[in-house]
């Protein structure tokens, strides 16, 4: 088993808007057991992914456990137990991959949460005890989890920021788009249009490499700026969501064809986003499936595929952790949905939970998938 400090800032800020953003739009969304403000108890429901366990612990322990640490992640059997020293503070909640709030040890300023993973020797899970004094996740991995995908720090990725006035939302919005090595004008890419624009350089930290070693071919990438609090969510699921498609397809796409050598065919056009961004990403796709050729949904929120059950829709990989209730249950029904009719389609689960250690694990499967070499064409 593997534990560490992550520095993926971007990863974990994506997470938490992730957090913030409502699981349900109406009509859309059906009957599901979530996760909801906490986890259920192991003694009423074993038979769930993952599930409160009960375990006592003095102080000493914990204290012993934490050392100089404010929080300490370990596994006994198969429960994570997370602890955190929180002096100051009346709650404390768990966050990323398991969230559920955390419980005090008597009058002490000691909180501890033990959950129960089903496949804990293939989970990998961040771990954040909010308050979080130093705002980065430890990670812990089983000895059967995938190892982390090479990456290069985000802070040092070029890229270039556009501001779009749109008459169709009535604001201005960023861009920001990312462009591979040797990137030519007189070429033609495939393109990556991405919900939550600063996830870009999430996605970019793990594409470089792949591009660099041959096993993906170079592409652009361009990060939508989302809406701010509830305007998230209404345009990427319901509210505003036809004026944010008329944003993407009357003002967006004809910047980005005009300003850089994007593929203008379905086949090189690619949506992808988390949570209630992989809601935008299957609706938009759904909606117009001669202009989007590949979708990328990671942990759909509140989206359940509607749309993808007619024949001539895009392509779709769709993934979510085990750990994460509702979206679990949406990417379901969204495969569901789309194996009502042909074309490609991949449903991934892993032993993980919401949370961007989960989405960057998927990245470079999901990219693949849509536009990776075939076996010997890599340089």
């Amino acid at each position: 088993m593997r534990m560490r400090c992550s520095g993926m800032r971007l990863a974990a800020a994506l997470a938490a808007a992730a957090l913030a953003a409502p699981l349900a739009a109406s009509g859309q969304v059906r009957p599901a057991r979530t996760m909801g403000p906490d986890i259920p108890d192991c003694r009423a429901d074993r038979t769930v992914e993952v599930c409160r366990a009960e375990r006592a612990f003095t102080p000493e322990e914990l204290t012993g456990r934490l050392g100089s640490s404010h929080t300490a992640v370990w596994v006994d059997g198969d429960v994570l137990v997370a602890a955190a020293r929180r002096p100051g503070v009346e709650s404390v909640s768990l966050c990323c991959a398991i969230q559920a709030p955390m419980r005090r040890l008597g009058e002490t300023d000691l909180w501890t949460l033990a959950a129960r993973l089903s496949n804990i020797e293939s989970a990998f899970v961040d771990v954040m005890a909010r308050p979080e004094p130093s705002r980065l996740p430890l990670q812990w991995r089983g000895p059967n989890a995938p190892k982390p995908p090479p990456s290069v720090p985000f802070e040092s990725l070029a890229r270039t920021e556009h501001v779009i006035d749109s008459a169709s939302l009535g604001q201005k919005r960023k861009l920001t788009v990312w462009l591979p090595p040797r990137y030519s004008k007189a070429g033609s890419y495939p393109v990556v249009y991405s919900a939550d624009g600063a996830s870009v350089l999430s996605i970019a930290s793990v594409v470089l490499p792949m591009i660099e070693a041959g096993t993906l071919p170079p592409l652009i990438m361009v990060g939508l700026e989302n809406g701010e609090g509830m305007a998230r969510y209404e345009e990427y699921v319901s509210g505003r969501f036809e004026a944010h498609e008329a944003f993407v397809l009357k003002e967006v796409l004809p910047f980005i064809e005009a300003n850089y050598a994007v593929s203008k065919n379905r086949s090189g056009r690619l949506l992808i986003g988390q949570s209630n961004g992989a809601d935008w990403a299957l609706q938009t796709g759904a909606r117009n499936p001669e202009v989007f050729g590949h979708i990328v949904a990671l942990s759909p929120a509140a989206w359940d595929g509607s749309g993808l059950e007619r024949p001539g829709r895009p392509r779709v990989f769709v993934a979510a952790g085990l750990y994460e209730g509702q979206m679990l249950y949406m990417a379901r029904q969204v495969e569901a949905k789309a194996r009502q009719t042909a074309g490609d389609l991949v449903l991934k689960t892993m032993a993980s939970g919401h949370s961007g250690i989960l989405w960057s694990q998927l990245y470079p499967e999901a990219l693949s998938w849509a536009f990776g070499r075939p076996a010997g064409e890599a340089r």
